[in-house]
């Protein structure tokens, strides 16, 4: 069956709720693993269960089936951790708690006990239940109250009714070792041939008689406690019960101290009646023999969750699933046979993520989920991250912060994780070790890309709004020269593309050179046209600014050097117009530094244009035109 949880989840405050407790205890059982801390609020397998089923108790009203299944889990984890107590009687335990209706057997006794029984078909389907539950104390004390209310009404002989109190002693008497057990077995093998004769007595007339049918019920339940599983079988097909409540009655009555494996093979060879949706979890869970196993339980109960679930129960049987996965599962990493295990366990968790992060509050959960993930696909936490980095203003920030606090690999929690996986792999094994460092290998470059993407992002949004200086100093901290390139030079076309350039200089630059002339633009992490760009941009902002000839030549030069040959003319047109009262050799000097200005930037834009007549080739032939027409002195 498909599973459902890829329908979009709308989120509320229950649900968020639950993600942040259930996330605060998967970090603290990460912490140990990684040896941060030692003292956490459970140890065993079964308590981390049950503190995991805990995180969604606010989601009750919400949920139907699955706290019951759920509850399996643990109960499951206790068996196979080596528990005192018999797989049965915890089987039976989970049984009466998750799948009896403990009002009806109330009510059953309470009528039972007025002696004035109305429905006889409650009273004895209570029976039953308590039976098949192992709650022969409490089937013996409703045969009993039904017993004498047969009696006062005169339905039973006096035989018929010695017989009936054999079999209720039998059941009050009950067993607590094998060994009694035995014995009592024995006892109900001793009982049945006159009970029988007793009890199974009826005629045609008579079948649908309370008191016949109390008294068939009786013989069956001796009859079961005889050892006949065959009849067990019968009598749950014919009351229309499923393979689970087959299971229950067995490690009730006819192996009460059965293995879990004895449990296995008895739900197994039980075929008959209906089939609910967990039915397969259930029989997945029983056939676990170790840790590893309940990891295919908790697949198995993403799998077969019906498409008609609730929000509530998608969202918290991926929740449990998940979570229960990552507790069963080799922590981080394993080789050999139990790699599959931690790779379906990182199925369960990056499908989790995957819907945890539609809810904005929980995407930093979502990243750290998969940064304690280090054999899921690293794109998976790049698109993470991306999707992160485009929602809102901050969220680049946040992105690129959490990058660098969890996932680059000079931080704390990246060297954690590494030294724990490598712990995992034997010296014995060096291809696998060689391995590992190739997982890490692809992990930063594509930690690297994503961090570079988003930071480039985040530059853009940053110059599109007009923070140009911001956008190039985020760039520079990194050393991205090519996107510093991109902007800086994007946008001194722009300024030399506009309407009378030199009359209205772009703000955008000016900040950038005042910014880089403050010292607060470092350029010494990029590469040297990055750097000539910035250096440009505050050549630009000193002519602005009030600047010489000298000034504005210099800065001419700077964009030629640095190709921009558009702008270097205007500048060089700029520096024309500042020509003042210097000296002949400081005339001399600045039309030379302008025509060598000019003539690269007219070869430039030779080589850059299409047509010998476009406008920047008429701009060269102008101010080349004018720097002929300087007076030399």
């Amino acid at each position: 069956m498909a599973s459902a949880t890829a329908q979009p989840i709308a989120w509320d405050a229950a649900m968020t709720n639950s993600a942040r407790k259930a996330f605060d205890a998967f970090v603290k059982l990460q912490h140990r693993r990684l040896g941060v801390v030692t003292g956490n609020p459970a140890d065993t397998p079964a308590e981390w269960c049950e503190l995991y089923l805990g995180c969604v108790t606010g989601l009750s009203d919400g949920l139907v089936q699955l706290p019951a299944l759920w509850r399996l889990f643990s109960t499951v984890l206790r068996i196979i951790t080596r528990s005192d107590r018999p797989a049965s009687e915890l089987f039976l335990q989970w049984y009466t708690h998750a799948m009896t209706d403990e009002a009806l057997d109330v009510d059953a006794m309470s009528m039972a006990q007025s002696r004035c029984i109305t429905d006889w078909g409650l009273v004895l389907h209570a029976l039953q239940n308590r039976v098949f539950a192992g709650d022969f104390e409490g089937a013996e004390s409703l045969g009993r109250a039904a017993l004498d209310a047969l009696r006062a009404d005169g339905a039973v002989t006096p035989e018929e009714e010695s017989s009936a109190r054999d079999v209720l002693a039998l059941l009050a008497r009950g067993f607590s070792t094998p060994s009694e057990f035995v014995r009592w077995r024995a006892d109900a093998a001793a009982l049945f041939d006159d009970a029988r004769g007793a009890l199974g007595s009826t005629t045609e007339s008579d079948l649908e008689a309370p008191s016949t049918l109390f008294k068939l019920q009786l013989l069956d339940v001796l009859t079961f406690a005889t050892g006949d599983a065959d009849q067990l079988a019968l009598v749950v097909a014919d009351l229309g019960c499923d393979r689970i409540t087959y299971a229950a009655a067995y490690a009730s009555i006819i192996e009460p101290f059965a293995t879990l494996p004895d449990l296995f093979r008895a739900f197994n060879g039980f075929n008959q009646g209906p089939e609910k949706w967990y039915t397969p979890v259930v029989g997945t869970l029983l056939g676990c023999t170790m840790l590893s196993d309940v990891v295919d339980a908790a697949a198995a109960l993403k799998c077969h969750l019906p498409p008609e679930a609730s929000a509530y129960e998608r969202f918290a049987s991926l929740l449990c699933a998940a979570h229960l996965a990552d507790l069963c599962a080799p922590p981080l990493l394993a080789v050999g046979a139990a790699g599959k295990t931690v790779a379906r366990r990182n199925e369960l968790v990056v499908a989790y993520t995957s819907m945890i992060s539609e809810a904005p509050e929980l995407w930093r959960a979502a990243g750290l989920y998969l940064v304690h993930s280090p054999m899921v696909d690293p794109r998976v936490l790049g698109s993470h991250l991306r999707r992160v980095a485009a929602t809102g203003r901050s969220g680049p920030r946040a992105a690129v912060n959490f990058v660098q606090e969890f996932v680059t690999d000079s931080s704390a929690l990246q060297q954690r994780v590494r030294e724990a996986c490598r712990s995992r792999i034997p010296p014995t094994a060096p291809m696998a070790q060689k391995g590992l460092e190739g997982v890490w290998a692809t992990f930063d470059r594509v930690a690297e890309e994503t961090e570079q993407a988003i930071v480039s992002a985040w530059a853009r949004a940053d110059a599109e709004a007009g923070n140009l200086a911001s956008a190039v100093a985020l760039l520079c901290d990194r050393g991205y020269s090519n996107e510093v390139v991109c902007l800086v030079s994007g946008e001194l076309r722009k300024w030399s593309a506009s309407p009378s350039p030199a009359a209205k200089w772009s703000r955008a630059i000016l900040g950038l050179g005042t910014a880089f002339s403050s010292g607060l633009i470092s350029v010494d992490g990029v590469r040297d046209q990055a750097a000539a760009l910035i250096r440009l941009c505050a050549g630009m902002s000193d002519v602005a600014g009030g600047g010489s000839a000298a000034e504005a030549a210099a800065a001419a030069t700077l964009a030629a050097d640095a190709g921009e040959g558009k702008v270097a003319l205007l500048l060089c047109d700029v520096a024309i117009d500042l020509v003042g009262p210097e000296t002949q050799d400081e005339r001399g000097a600045l039309l030379l530094t302008l025509h060598a200005a000019a003539t690269t930037a007219s070869l430039t834009l030779q080589e850059d244009a299409v047509e010998g007549n476009n406008p920047e080739t008429a701009l060269a032939t102008h101010v080349l035109g004018r720097l002929h027409n300087v007076p030399q002195k």
